[in-house]
């Protein structure tokens, strides 16, 4: 990451370009890059949920804590088959069951942290869409509803936000959009990684995260991983280049990817089920 940040300052001239990316290397060299916290709520609950079958009402006990994730709880529990709004909170986790509610938690959580973008706010959105459905398709390829495929899905565009609110923190003359958007596709996984080690995430997580871009540079599990969430950011990249009319030759890299062990078709359907985008113009 230092070694990209080197050539991108060296390439500038001085102003406001250089100055940020001068101010992303003396946080990142000096070690201190001001991370998202990891909502502590949310780690309550993933050790809760880890124990076996809790109860809804302790579960409930702490997602009361947190007004977001009671909201988007709230909301998850009425959608759906559900004719009606759940009668109670208890009500509302025993809709969605444990996996369902675990996955609205870690969404919450990874997002939370970092609202505040400003004039990025259209491409923070994006990327978080992509996440979505990078959890979603990589979580189904491996069979694992919760767990690290799905997180490393998730956060896999994290290190995108992180650099995004740095750039929207920054006062007087700011970076141009063509900057900070080059120094996002580069640096991304790299911050990524550095999240998922704050946030005390296992091992494969932050192996996925970081490796996605080339998953077949690891070997046995963490290539499985890297390739599984590589095929849910292709698909994501997919359907929001198709919703414009091009093709990336995302079909092709995923059949690529598939190596005959499953469908890109059927991948894409999965994508399209929990894209944001599809829901809202649904």
């Amino acid at each position: 990451m230092l070694r990209g940040l080197l050539a991108e300052q060296a390439g500038l001239a001085p102003g406001p370009d250089r100055a940020f990316v001068e101010r992303l290397l003396h946080l990142v060299g000096d070690e201190r890059l001001e991370l998202p916290v990891f909502p502590a709520v949310a780690q309550e609950i993933n050790g809760l949920l880890a124990q076996g079958q809790p109860s809804a009402s302790a579960v409930a006990r702490l997602i009361e804590q947190e007004p977001d994730l009671l909201r988007r709880v709230w909301q998850a529990g009425g959608r759906g088959p559900f004719a009606r709004r759940p009668a109670s909170l208890d009500h509302a986790i025993a809709r969605m069951g444990l996996d369902g509610l675990w996955r609205v938690v870690m969404e919450a959580s990874v997002h939370a942290p970092v609202l505040h973008v400003g004039r990025m706010q259209a491409a923070a959105l994006r990327s978080r869409a992509r996440s979505v459905v990078a959890a979603e398709v990589a979580s189904w390829l491996l069979d694992e509803p919760r767990g690290d495929a799905w997180m490393a899905g998730m956060l896999h565009g994290v290190g995108r936000l992180v650099i995004y609110t740095h750039a929207a923190g920054v006062r007087g003359d700011r970076p141009s959009f063509g900057v900070v958007d080059r120094l996002a596709e580069r640096l991304h996984p790299s911050v990524g990684v550095l999240v998922a080690q704050a946030w005390g995430l296992s091992p494969a997580v932050a192996l996925g995260v970081g490796a996605y871009p080339a998953p077949d540079w690891q070997v046995g599990a963490p290539q499985a991983l890297a390739r599984a969430v590589r095929a849910g950011v292709v698909a994501g990249w997919t359907l929001e280049l198709g919703r414009q009319g091009l093709d990336c030759g995302g079909e092709d890299e995923l059949r690529s990817l598939s190596a005959g062990l499953w469908s890109p078709a059927e991948a894409l359907a999965r994508a399209r089920r929990v894209d944001p985008e599809q829901r809202a113009t649904a």
